[in-house]
């Protein structure tokens, strides 16, 4: 039933959706990329010697 009624609501309101999606596929993202320039810096295997 509570599934349901989530259902009709989405149908209803689409943008709210999306409104919610986004800023979590952004946080993701950015914490994604965080970790990575993180580690290309911390990680003396990745370092290359000049």
């Amino acid at each position: 039933a509570i599934l349901n009624d989530g259902y009709n609501y989405i149908q209803q309101t689409p943008w709210l959706v999306v409104g919610g999606g986004i800023p979590i596929v952004l946080a993701t993202l950015g914490f994604t990329f965080l970790g990575e320039a993180l580690r290309d810096m911390f990680d003396p295997k990745l370092r290359k010697d000049l």
